[in-house]
């Protein structure tokens, strides 16, 4: 069976939605020992 996403880890939400009118701030994670990483990004528009 392939390696799928929302089977196989844990998903971390790092910000909530919001507009993208600015810089944008989140909380941080190692990923030092990460073999493969996903990233989603979810924007609101303003």
């Amino acid at each position: 069976m392939p390696f799928t996403l929302p089977e196989n880890c844990k998903i971390v939400q790092l910000a909530s939605p919001e507009t993208t009118n600015g810089a944008k701030t989140s909380d941080v994670i190692s990923l030092k020992n990460a073999h493969k990483v996903w990233i989603v990004v979810e924007l609101t528009q303003a």
